[in-house]
């Protein structure tokens, strides 16, 4: 296991490179529109995937995959002025994120442990668990991105990408923890 200070701050860059280009996304979204919006949530993600990487001294797959699907999809947005595809690569990251942990499941290996596999330590038979309900979670946001951006009003998708996606995401990940102190 990782020391308590360098996890803290590992914890605390996390956060706020995940956070701060959502919560600008939203404000510009109200004052500025959906194309501004985009724009805000394409630079203020590159600059924290860079972050990242000066922070973490290695390419992080998961921030960098989500950012160049950020780039093209939220390119594709600001290009054509069409907010479908911004809306589109929520469905698309979180199937890719479930199709890989699914995959990974199927050779009997639990991705997940390479993520966060440096600030706890489990047996792969939990990792492997922890991988499908992650596959599952990811699955399923998929499926409610679909269903809401395609039924509901442009304003309520905002709204479920900030203060519906991130805490679902959050409450989902603290109801790991206890696998992280069962006895291996």
């Amino acid at each position: 296991m990782t020391n308590q200070p360098q996890a803290d701050k590992q914890s605390t860059t996390k956060l706020l490179t995940e956070i701060i280009p959502i919560l600008l996304f939203f404000a510009l979204y109200k004052y500025k529109g959906m194309i501004w919006a985009t724009g805000s949530l394409v630079i203020t993600t590159i600059i924290a995937t860079c972050i990242k990487y000066k922070h973490e001294k290695k390419i992080v797959t998961v921030s960098t995959v989500s950012c160049l699907l950020l780039v093209i999809f939220g390119g594709i947005t600001i290009y054509t002025k069409d907010a479908s595809f911004i809306k589109m690569k929520v469905t698309v990251i979180n199937l890719i994120f479930s199709i890989a942990l699914f995959g990974g499941a199927a050779f009997k290996k639990g991705l997940a442990k390479y993520i966060y596999g440096e600030m706890i330590e489990l047996s792969d038979k939990e990792w492997l668990k922890i991988s499908l309900r992650w596959a599952v979670f990811f699955l399923a946001l998929a499926i409610l991105n679909e269903l809401i951006w395609r039924n509901l009003s442009e304003d309520f998708w905002i709204k479920f990408k900030v203060f519906g996606m991130i805490p679902l995401t959050m409450i989902f990940a603290l109801l790991q923890i206890p696998s992280a102190f069962k006895k291996k």
